[in-house]
């Protein structure tokens, strides 16, 4: 099945316990082997790929009172997807800092 879906762009490892790795060489075997092996409703675990990860940034040096609307179209235009994006604030104080974090992922 692996042959005729990706044509030799992969590896495979046996692992104890009867397990299988197998490690795709792009982008595109990965999804045509994902897409495969949905199909035959084979059981199997994969993890997200890293294009797709979301990751936190936190943008220093912006001023309190910039509204997160402003950042998150900024950061659109920049071609990101800001999940959730939040000002810092002081503990014990609720005084906010002057930068922001932002879990995005990246668009494709």
């Amino acid at each position: 099945m692996l042959e005729s879906v990706a044509s030799g762009d992969y590896e495979i490892k046996i692992l104890q316990g009867e397990r299988v790795k197998i490690q795709t060489k792009s982008p595109e075997s990965y999804s045509t082997i994902y897409k495969e092996l949905k199909n035959r409703s084979t059981e199997f675990f994969t993890y997200q790929p890293k294009q797709e990860r979301s990751f936190r940034v936190v943008l220093k040096r912006i001023h309190p009172s910039t509204s997160t609307d402003d950042i998150k179209q900024a950061l659109e235009d920049l071609h990101h997807k800001p999940n959730n994006i939040w000002n810092v604030k002081i503990p014990k104080q609720e005084n906010p800092y002057p930068y922001f974090h932002r879990p995005a992922t990246q668009s494709q």
